[in-house]
């Protein structure tokens, strides 16, 4: 294929993805008058690797965060393969 027109086609490589178990329980308060709170974990299918979190806020930035480095690896990938064309 023409190298003007391989970046063109976004569906030629597999979409990317990544899978977790997501673990949540409930942390029941001492104190009275206190509210209890929830705490997460997710844990990567792939390598076992776990991730803890305090509150839903930490998790869903956790979340955000690795969106933001995939979009930019793959911005990355582009630009790359655009120079070299």
């Amino acid at each position: 294929m023409n190298a003007k027109w391989r970046g063109m086609f976004v569906h030629d490589e597999p979409p990317r993805y990544r899978a977790y178990l997501l673990r949540y329980w409930e942390v029941r308060s001492n104190r009275p008058g206190r509210p209890n709170t929830w705490r997460f974990s997710l844990e990567e299918a792939g390598t076992g690797e776990r991730h803890g979190f305090h509150d839903l806020e930490d998790l869903v930035a956790f979340l955000e965060r690795e969106l933001e480095c995939e979009n930019a690896g793959a911005a990355s990938a582009q630009e790359d393969e655009e120079e070299g064309s």
